[in-house]
């Protein structure tokens, strides 16, 4: 099998809704590193599994979408975790 890996960051502010929530109602920021791992069988005419540049251009314009945005997450659950709900517009994004 072969891969290519491609890394990228995105950079988002969020904050909570709810005076439980303390300081952390305040606007405050995150910087997350997002891999995405290609994988072939073979290599395609080349000896590539993808062309390195399309891949990364990629990942950057679906991470667009996030970068220096404010994800303001409403009354989040205990289990929940910011993460979590801002992979949700990665999801529509593909």
């Amino acid at each position: 099998m072969y891969r290519l890996t491609v890394r990228d960051r995105v950079m988002i502010a969020h904050s909570f809704q709810g005076e439980v929530f303390g300081p952390a109602q305040g606007v405050h920021g995150a910087t997350y590193v997002v891999e995405t791992e290609f994988q072939s069988k073979t290599l395609d005419e080349h000896n590539l599994v993808v062309d390195i540049g399309l891949a990364h251009d990629a990942l950057h314009r679906v991470l667009a979408v996030l970068n220096y945005q404010h994800r303001p997450l409403a009354k989040p659950q205990a289990q929940d975790c910011p993460a979590k709900e801002l992979d949700r517009p990665l999801w529509r994004a593909r």
